[in-house]
């Protein structure tokens, strides 16, 4: 949140100095009793909204862009994500497109951001941003104990032609879209390009009857957040939200297509994520389905004196899934990264019917008296399941005579 376009912080105003020199040297930051109003109208509202059941107060937490006001001057930009059953996705936009879907733009997935703690990895989707800071994409930030595995994963449509077009169609048996209210999406603006992107959100029924909103005349999510100085500007997904009511002259009840065109600037790049009709709802305490529960062991192994060896672990499943299940695997060091240990990075699929699998760890043996060699084999953004146990220890143990002289690390 912000008092609207205020200037960034410079770095000394991060590291302590009297309130009211950094107050008076940047006057758009809000005060402390103005964070606090903001913090008990958006906290209350949040607690009477899901406790409560208050549902008036949904629009500050909806992402439709109503504003409390107790919260004064202050600027809350709110990214939401409809419940399952208030919501009809067409596109998570987090897998390929399908062949044909895009038109004379460019589009490919990325994920996560460059970081000191995450080196490349041979598996790894592109990098959305590289950031001297990663706290200016709160969205893309890498784990510490998974770097190298993806983090958010998004579409980046790029163009240069106005003529450009991403295309979705709605299969049969999902082109009424009445009971819903409003079509969504998650946007953010590629901060490496100048100027304001835009979209136009067009969407055509079954007779050919066409209608068309600019992004900019219903959000700012396209527009950049304020700030010239790290950590500022933020680059975050925010919530565009085109009410059908404002879609004139089609037919709700069979819409056949919703394009994403290039129509407003000539050239631009942005993030996006979760396309889909939804409706205003809280969610309902449900039964979840029985997802498998993924866990993986320790392995203790002897270091060896030549050739190669593997440190192998297993990557177990509670029961058995109907559809396949994937998790990424990754192994992590310490601070010390022991020449001895290779590196794992990739995303692990078990099949439909299977429950084990084995992940191998390259070891490379010596004679060295260097002492046990420890690290750890994560698991992260699992798919159709959920972690039970995620971090599994390997030990390799140095089984070479005292005396024998390591070399330095």
């Amino acid at each position: 949140m912000d008092p609207g376009q205020a200037t960034a912080p410079a770095w000394d105003d991060w590291w302590g100095g009297p309130a009211q020199e950094r107050g008076s040297r940047h006057p758009g930051r809000l005060s402390a009793s103005e964070q606090q109003a903001v913090g008990r109208a958006y906290i209350a509202g949040f607690f009477r909204l899901t406790l409560g059941r208050e549902t008036m107060l949904a629009p500050l937490l909806d992402g439709s862009g109503a504003r409390a006001a107790s919260a004064g001057r202050a600027v809350v930009r709110v990214s939401a994500h409809a419940p399952d059953n208030a919501r009809r996705d067409i596109a998570r936009l987090d897998r390929p497109l399908p062949a044909g879907a895009v038109i004379s733009a460019t589009a490919h997935l990325c994920a996560g951001i460059t970081a000191w703690w995450a080196p490349a990895s041979p598996t790894r989707l592109p990098v959305c941003l590289a950031l001297a800071d990663p706290s200016q994409a709160p969205h893309w930030t890498p784990a510490w104990l998974a770097p190298t595995s993806p983090t958010t994963t998004v579409t980046h449509l790029s163009w240069t032609s106005m003529s450009g077009r991403v295309r979705f169609a709605l299969p049969k048996g999902q082109q009424d879209v009445r009971r819903f209210t409003a079509l969504t999406f998650r946007a953010a603006a590629d901060p490496t390009l100048a100027g304001r992107p835009d979209l136009t959100v067009r969407v055509v029924d079954g007779h050919g009857r066409a209608a068309a909103v600019p992004v900019s005349a219903v959000s700012d999510a396209l527009a950049r957040l304020p700030g010239t100085q790290m950590p500022l500007p933020k680059t975050i997904l925010r919530t565009v939200r085109v009410p059908l009511a404002s879609l004139h002259g089609v037919d709700l009840r069979e819409l056949r297509t919703v394009e994403l065109r290039t129509d407003r600037v000539s050239s631009g790049a942005v993030f996006l994520a979760d396309l889909a009709f939804v409706r205003s709802s809280l969610g309902r305490l449900t039964e979840l389905p029985r997802l498998p529960q993924v866990s993986v062991s320790d392995v203790q192994i002897a270091e060896g004196n030549i050739g190669s060896r593997s440190a192998n672990l297993t990557v177990t499943m509670s029961h058995r899934s109907r559809i396949p299940v994937s998790v990424y695997v990754e192994t992590l060091h310490g601070w010390f990264n022991d020449s001895r240990i290779g590196s794992v990075s990739r995303r692990l699929v078990l099949k439909p019917g299977q429950t084990q699998a084995t992940v191998s760890v390259p070891v490379t043996p010596n004679i060295l008296d260097d002492g046990d060699a420890v690290f750890w084999l994560v698991l992260s953004v699992p798919n159709d399941a959920v972690l039970e146990r995620a971090i599994g220890m390997g030990t390799v143990v140095d089984d070479d005579p005292a005396g024998n002289a390591a070399l330095p690390r």
